[in-house]
Formats: C-alpha cells, sequence, structure tokens
C-alpha cells in the first residue's frame, strides 16, 4: 500500500504497530487521510518474560482518534482489511477496503475524501527547445592581437 500510495504521488508515513500509530495521529501534524488495518498488534516482554500481545486495533486506534480533540480528530479514517467487511465498525471510518488493494479502489478513495486528483501522465519525451545562438563578436583587439604558441 505505501508502495501504491507513493506512485500516486502522495507522501506517506508508515508505522508498524497501532502504538506507535496512535502516537503520531495524536501528534501535531495533520495528516489528509489515514490508514489503519483493522487488527494488527505488537508482541513485548515484560519482566517475568511472559510472552503478551499489546492490541490497539484499528477500531480502537479510530475510535480513540475521533473521542479526543486532537489534530486529526476530524481526519478521515480508512480501514483496511483481510477480514469480512462487516467486521469493521461503520460508523468509525469514513470508508472501508477490502485486500488485496486494487489501486483504482484506492485512486476511488483519495479523490472521494481528499479532493486528491491523480497526477497528471508524463510524456515519454519531451524535447528542450533551444534558443537560436547568438554570433559570437570578434573585437578589433582580438583580431589584431599576435597568437601565442
Amino acid at each position: 500500500m505505501e508502495t501504491m500510495l507513493s506512485h500516486l504521488g502522495c507522501r506517506v508515513i508508515c508505522k508498524a504497530d497501532g502504538e506507535e500509530a496512535l502516537r503520531c495521529a495524536m501528534g501535531e501534524v495533520k495528516f489528509d487521510i489515514i490508514f489503519t488495518d483493522i487488527k494488527f498488534g505488537k508482541s513485548i516482554r515484560n519482566l517475568l518474560y511472559l510472552k503478551l500481545t499489546c492490541l490497539v486495533a484499528g477500531d480502537n486506534l479510530a475510535r480513540m482518534i475521533r473521542g479526543t480533540e486532537n489534530t486529526n480528530s476530524k481526519t478521515p479514517i480508512v480501514a483496511v482489511t483481510s477480514y469480512s467487511l462487516d467486521s469493521a465498525d461503520q460508523k468509525l471510518f469514513d470508508a472501508i477496503i477490502e485486500k488485496p488493494l486494487a489501486p483504482a479502489r484506492l485512486q476511488h478513495v483519495l479523490e472521494n475524501l481528499c479532493y486528491w486528483k491523480p497526477p497528471a501522465p508524463r510524456r515519454a519525451s519531451i524535447r528542450m527547445q533551444r534558443e537560436p545562438s547568438t554570433p559570437q563578436r570578434t573585437t578589433e583587439k582580438d583580431t589584431d592581437a599576435p597568437a601565442t604558441v
């Protein structure tokens, strides 16, 4: 998804887990749109070496962003899921996209939620136009000066 967004001309900030994403979204940076996976987590170990999983799932992330007054509380949030669409709380998200992602669907969401327009197609070859060169002026000194060898 990061690669697809980059190819569309978007600047992307990715976070590995829900805790990092939450800190970033609740910070001072205003985002145009937030994409979150419905289910993702981070494994941590406590002092007793028991394996625990600290989950900040996408729906909890959206609930926390929307439920507090912050820079991104009105930012569109899009859920990305490989689960059924019914697993996402429709009220928390502005859109829900199923995996595998289709570039056309991603573009559609960006156009509708961010007023984004696709970049103009690049021309295969751009010819540089040259200005006509001006003849070099010669002065009397140049013609009368002796040549040095």
